[in-house]
């Protein structure tokens, strides 16, 4: 199974800021930096998942049990094949 793992730009800037200074944060103006930009952008190319979850809205623990709930329910997963096919 393969699961996007997403989280809004707004969201991740906020715990960027709350984090102990090891991270790129907004400028003054709130602006975010083009490397976090970026990263948001690509790491979800192309975007093919068997299950999506939103870090915003869910907790670690929350996310884990829907992954093992969706495992446990026997669904086909076919994001695999469709990102072979893709690179075809």
């Amino acid at each position: 199974m393969i699961v996007g793992v997403f989280c809004p730009l707004a969201e991740i800037m906020q715990r960027r800021a709350g984090s102990d200074g090891n991270y790129l944060t907004a400028n003054e103006e709130g602006e975010i930096p083009l490397p976090v930009l970026r990263w948001q952008e690509e790491v979800h190319k192309p975007g093919i998942y068997d299950l999506e979850l939103d870090t915003s809205m869910l907790s670690a623990e929350e996310c884990a049990e829907r992954i093992l709930n969706v495992i446990a329910s026997g669904a086909k997963f076919n994001a695999r094949d469709k990102l072979i096919a893709s690179q075809v």
